[in-house]
């Protein structure tokens, strides 16, 4: 019964640690991406907004 009990605790030990990896490769890895990917974003609707605003102008004089 004790080799179970233990068998079963390395199981909970590698779970954990996976767990920790896909944490750690979520936070290094995508992360960054998903925030330059919302900054593009941004940077394109404020573009977009100044080209607009500037035909606007344009067409108005």
């Amino acid at each position: 019964m004790k080799q179970k009990a233990q068998a079963s605790l390395e199981y909970v030990f590698m779970i954990a640690a996976a767990l920790v990896v896909v944490f750690i490769v979520v936070k290094v890895f995508i992360r960054p991406r998903i925030r330059t990917i919302y900054h593009i974003g941004q940077t394109m609707n404020s573009t977009v907004k100044n080209i607009k605003n500037i035909a606007n102008s344009s067409i108005d004089e």
